[in-house]
């Protein structure tokens, strides 16, 4: 990689290589000793620590160099990993699938989706095809639903806060009278949840322009910190929260006949992933059971979203696959999934 200096760097040359301490036996001092931790580089980490001496070249270039080369735009994006691991920054699609192996076993990138969907879906196109996304309006979901809709069109929305269809019946009905003449429909119910490779961290996401990980699903697992907890309350006016309201309530129920004490927080992430399908689906079927659209032209695509945000592209589990009521799953997707009674 080349880098285009600004005249200005010229000038500021020299004193950047008295303070460096620059010498034939040292590293360059675009490369820095080691990395640090987060997924960009903070250049005042350090400043007015109580470690912060000035005989220490390390701190020398957290408090000097760095905001020097920050501001000639040379600070480079790191990450506290080898550089085998990452491409452009972020985690390889393989090494995540490995990572994820024991709760996702057979997730795919969402990137191969439309080209494993048209073998098993050929007379489904952007032309004849109404699809229909249940999916959490969190925007992290936007790859997902672009590399959708760049293979069926512009989709009808059916999803509200976890990936739950809350348009209910009336909803679905409103979806059917878009479908062109003679046309398809094509529907997918998936919930999501983070994942940071980075920290191997489920139910977590590194959003951009955010230092921290944060919740994903948020929703979910919000529910689930006030179950535990036992902050339970409905809400009076049956508006104001009623989304949310209902997944509390779906997964304090569920949560009777689960496993209380997990063995970690990453098995408690999943298991929140998949009982939020399982109540997703669950809706779906009551909401479409009444429709009267034929069946032949439907497909019908269920599973779990998995984001990696701003380490790496987004996977998909698929858990239900049918077209023409036809089962399609493990001859389309192989290998199992970890469904939850």
């Amino acid at each position: 990689m080349k880098y285009h200096l600004p005249a200005s760097y010229f000038s500021l040359l020299p004193w950047i290589l008295i303070h460096r301490g620059f010498c034939f036996n040292q590293n360059p001092i675009f490369i820095k000793k080691k990395p640090v931790s987060g997924f960009w580089n903070d250049a005042h980490e350090g400043v007015n620590s109580e470690n912060d001496t000035e005989n220490d070249p390390e701190t020398r270039e957290k408090r000097i160099i760095n905001p020097i080369l920050m501001g000639l735009g040379l600070n480079a994006r790191i990450n506290p990993v080898t550089a085998s691991t990452l491409t452009n920054g972020m985690f390889s699609t393989k090494d995540s699938l490995k990572k994820l192996e024991k709760y996702f076993p057979s997730a795919v990138a969402i990137t191969d989706l439309p080209k494993i969907l048209r073998k098993k879906m050929p007379s489904f196109s952007k032309r004849n095809t109404l699809l229909n996304l249940s999916l959490c309006p969190d925007e992290i979901n936007y790859s997902f639903i672009k590399t959708l809709t760049d293979a069926y069109g512009p989709p009808f929305n059916l999803g509200g806060l976890g990936g739950i269809p809350f348009v209910g019946k009336s909803g679905i009905n409103a979806a059917t009278s878009h479908i062109p003449d003679s046309g398809k429909m094509f529907v997918v119910v998936a919930p999501h949840v983070g994942y940071s490779p980075s920290s191997d961290t489920l139910g977590k996401v590194k959003r951009p322009g955010r230092r921290q990980l944060s919740s994903a699903c948020g929703a979910a697992n919000g529910a689930l910190s006030l179950i535990k907890k036992g902050h339970i309350k409905r809400v009076a006016s049956g508006i104001e929260d009623f989304q949310e309201d209902y997944i509390i309530h779906q997964l304090e129920s569920n949560q009777k006949n689960a496993q209380k004490n997990y063995d970690n927080p990453n098995d408690e992430a999943v298991w929140v992933a998949y009982e939020m399908y399982n109540i997703a689906k669950d809706v779906w079927k009551k909401i479409y059971k009444t429709n009267q659209f034929p069946a032949q032209d439907v497909a019908f695509l269920g599973g779990i979203l998995i984001n990696l945000g701003e380490e790496g592209d987004d996977l998909f589990q698929p858990i239900s696959f049918s077209v023409s009521s036809e089962d399609l799953l493990t001859e389309t997707f192989g290998g199992e999934t970890k469904i939850q009674k």
